[in-house]
């Protein structure tokens, strides 16, 4: 049982990195630039007329990523920190100090998840309001949400990758020798 528990605890935490990771910088900043330059282009064969559509081509593309992208992360840190919990009494803080670290980049996926991604989806629907108040309001909300969900996954990413260089020091066992 404990090489399962330390082999789930290591794909959960390796998913999650390598997730968040990809997503952010190798997945949401290439499609966002791609529709911007694409705009750009008086020829583009989507009809976008400036850089402001391309960025919305581009938030719609990823609205569809982030219906799975949050879910994802929430379901690796569950898992994550339920098997860190197994070393929970073993001896040492670096143990105690895994499930915390854990426990604080799960409740931020949660928080993106259930708060701050379901708002940014919303206000970036209203930025694009027929009404231009309506429209103006949200943008600017817009900004402060983003840079928030964007600030939480980052939080979330540094925290995951302290936990994954603390996965160099799991037991030898689930439970205390």
């Amino acid at each position: 049982m404990p090489f399962l528990i330390k082999s789930l605890h290591l794909i959960s935490l390796g998913l999650w990195l390598g997730s968040v990771t990809f997503f952010s910088f190798f997945t949401a900043l290439p499609i966002i630039h791609t529709y911007q330059n694409l705009a750009n282009q008086s020829d583009n064969w989507l009809g976008l007329k400036n850089e402001s559509e391309g960025t919305r081509a581009a938030g719609e593309a990823l609205g569809s990523v982030f219906a799975r992208y949050f879910p994802f992360q929430v379901t690796c840190g569950a898992v994550a920190l339920l098997t860190a919990l197994a070393w929970w009494g073993t001896p040492g803080l670096l143990h105690k100090a895994r499930v915390i670290l854990l426990a604080l980049a799960l409740l931020l996926g949660v928080i993106n998840l259930l708060v701050l991604a379901p708002r940014v989806g919303e206000l970036r629907q209203q930025r694009y309001a027929s009404d231009l108040q309506i429209a103006a309001k949200a943008d600017k909300a817009f900004g402060l949400a983003h840079t928030y969900s964007l600030l939480t996954d980052m939080t979330t990413l540094l925290l995951v990758i302290i936990a994954m260089i603390l996965a160099a020091g799991l037991p030898n066992g689930a439970k205390a020798e």
